[in-house]
């Protein structure tokens, strides 16, 4: 089983490789998150953190406890095990402003064996607004190897201005689901973990 990893990337560097906004500008006064909540065994109490880059251009999520194990000898019987967190944090912005966030990062650490599969899914979305719908990202993983094998994985995940862009001037709430589960055919034989160390994402400003 994995022992619990922490640590943040601030991502204020890669502003400069992102995709450039029209009217693009630096961080009104008075923008802020507030109440960041987390619920779900995914992320219990003290498992879980965010945090706001100090110049306001990225935030971080960070896991400690998103693990999950497929029991040692689980063969011939199929296994499925999941856990599951929902993240919310209100939103102030202020008048003449708006927000995007154009992309997420996303770094797992996972030992697959073979016939064994990791899938992450991931829905964000701003309440009140008409995006409302969100966005959704699905990840799988298959392990393939004969023997147990760990794998780390970076993805950079574009997203559309349409699905992660504020109202204008308006506080939301922006919230992110994220369900992780692992399975297997009914060949493992051995013990299966994966954890989430964290999720970043850059953020932009526009006037509107």
């Amino acid at each position: 089983m994995l022992k619990a990893l922490v640590y943040l990337i601030t991502l204020a560097s890669a502003a400069i490789a992102a995709p450039a906004l029209r009217d693009t500008v630096d961080a009104p006064e008075g923008f802020a998150f507030t109440n960041p909540t987390f619920v779900g065994d995914g992320c219990l109490d003290g498992t879980a953190s965010f945090a706001f880059a100090e110049d306001k251009s990225s935030f971080s999520l960070v896991f400690t406890n998103f693990t999950l194990l497929l029991p040692y000898d689980s063969a011939p019987i199929q296994t499925y095990v999941e856990r599951a967190c929902n993240f919310s944090v209100g939103v102030s912005i202020p008048a003449g402003y708006s927000f995007t966030i154009p992309w997420y990062e996303y770094t797992h650490d996972e030992v697959l064996a073979i016939n064994t599969y990791a899938v992450t899914e991931w829905r964000w979305k701003f309440l009140s607004t008409p995006q409302e719908k969100g966005s959704r990202y699905e990840q799988k993983k298959e392990g393939k190897d004969e023997v147990k094998a760990s794998y780390v994985f970076t993805d950079i995940i574009p997203v559309s201005p349409g699905s992660t862009t504020s109202r204008c001037g308006q506080d939301v709430v922006f919230t992110l689901d994220i369900l992780r589960y692992l399975y297997n055919d009914g060949n493992v034989v051995d013990e299966l973990s994966d954890n989430i160390f964290h999720a970043d994402a850059l953020l932009t400003y526009d006037t509107c």
